[in-house]
């Protein structure tokens, strides 16, 4: 279904129709957005514009129609979806419904991202490297300086795509299992048991994906860099 006629007000007001509690909706989306009641009421019955603070925490809470939510456009294989929609709202494909595939495409475009960054990174880290034996003075010590800030970004990054590798592989392995049920080399039961098992480990998931990385000491500037 596609929306390319109607505003981007027109669509918040849909999605805020499909996805919020039908009784206390302004309240609803105030807990859940900390934006207040009062402006989502105004907003919703012409009395202000929707703002980006509106927009953007609508498409953080429902990612699946955050595409169709900016161009009215749906992709509904690759998770994109109008919630209006009542033939997609239970769709499932490869054995993911609307709200995993649309996770799983983010995750992947994530995981694009910060190889990328974590390459360009390195290559900065090393060209930093190598100028490192021809200056000295406050010249090596802003080098030296520069060398810890790319070393902790290379850190930050790899430790998000762990997290986000995390994420993928638990999708992916969901419609492995559910291939399986296809070709007939699991059955249905064993695959609802596979199912609930990966449910399970979601709490030690959880916990991993809520360590934080540690703070790197501090670089004494007359000490040699220790990387």
């Amino acid at each position: 279904m596609e929306n390319v006629d109607k505003t981007l007000s027109d669509r918040l007001r849909l999605l805020i129709d499909a996805k919020a509690d039908k009784r206390g909706k302004f309240a609803h989306l105030e807990n859940l957005t900390s934006i207040s009641s009062e402006n989502w009421k105004s907003f919703y019955y012409n009395r202000q514009r929707p703002n980006v603070d509106m927009i953007e925490a609508l498409a953080k809470l429902w990612p699946e129609t955050a595409f169709w939510l900016a161009t009215g456009i749906t992709d509904a294989e690759n998770g994109h979806i109008d919630p209006t929609d009542y033939k997609v709202k239970d769709m499932q494909v490869n054995g993911l419904d609307t709200g995993e595939m649309a996770e799983r495409h983010f995750a992947r475009r994530e995981k694009r991202r910060l190889s990328v960054n974590i390459f360009r990174y390195k290559i900065k880290e090393l060209e930093l490297q190598k100028q490192q034996g021809n200056l000295d003075g406050e010249k090596a010590d802003a080098l030296q300086i520069e060398l810890h800030d790319y070393y902790f970004n290379i850190l930050k990054s790899e430790r998000s795509k762990e997290l986000n590798d995390l994420t993928l592989a638990k999708l992916n392995e969901k419609i492995v299992a559910k291939e399986l049920v296809s070709d007939e080399l699991l059955n249905p039961f064993d695959y609802k048991i596979l199912v609930r098992e990966m449910a399970k480990r979601k709490s030690s998931d959880d916990a991993y994906k809520n360590y934080e990385l540690p703070k790197l000491p501090e670089i004494d500037l007359d000490s040699d860099i220790p990387f």
